[in-house]
């Protein structure tokens, strides 16, 4: 049977330092983080968070080992023929790896706007976008509200709101920063941004959700 990889969780600070080295790891593959306890703060519900992330990453290894070495090929739609006008891509904390591959890999000539939605603490907001801005090439921010979406830019969403599309005031697409709760509780979350991008653009959207916790 197939071997399953290492797990690894990082246990950050979340200083500014501590960012930068905990999202190296993470580059490198690294599963998931969690902040270090502050004095007198390991209690019982920061083990308990502790443990649930560590059994996370063992239930995701055990289906790892459990998959044969050659997945069936999943069962694809047909590819519209609109050329695409915005890409959006979502990614759990595992998913920084594959993103950076991801864009570094983008030829010049895809000139969309991309917008990124990345389960991160927003302390890592800045050493992120610092991060995709190296591994792209391209002009990456952090999503503020009412920014213009422009070709060949990345826009990254802020640790505390979803990153929506909007049109403006000229009718060009527009940031909308949304702090509202969503069912699974994440913040910023994938789904409000698919949604408003599916309204403004319709077949012209392209989605991608990158899972599996850093494979």
């Amino acid at each position: 049977a197939p071997r399953a990889p290492a797990r690894i969780l990082v246990p950050s600070s979340l200083t500014v330092q501590g960012a930068e080295q905990t999202l190296a790891a993470l580059s490198l593959g690294a599963a998931d983080t969690l902040a270090k306890p502050r004095t007198g703060q390991f209690d019982q519900e920061y083990r308990a968070r502790l443990l649930r992330k560590i059994r996370i990453l063992g239930r995701v290894a055990r289906r790892v080992r459990d998959k044969s070495a050659t997945p069936a090929s999943p069962r694809l739609r047909p590819q519209g023929k609109e050329p695409p006008q915005v890409l959006a891509i979502g990614a759990s904390t595992g998913g920084i790896h594959a993103l950076g591959q991801l864009l570094s890999a983008l030829p010049p000539r895809a000139a969309l706007p991309i917008l990124v939605t990345q389960h991160l603490p927003g302390t890592f907001s800045a050493a992120f976008v610092r991060q995709l801005r190296a591994a792209s090439g391209r002009g990456t921010l952090l999503a503020r509200d009412g920014l213009a979406i422009l070709p060949g830019q990345i826009l990254v969403a802020p640790g505390d709101a979803h990153l929506t599309v909007a049109l403006g005031a000229t009718g060009s697409p527009i940031v909308r920063l949304d702090g509202a709760p969503t069912p699974s509780g994440c913040r910023p979350a994938l789904d409000p941004m698919f949604a408003s991008c599916a309204e403004i653009y319709g077949r012209q959207a392209l989605g991608v959700v990158l899972s599996g916790l850093g494979r």
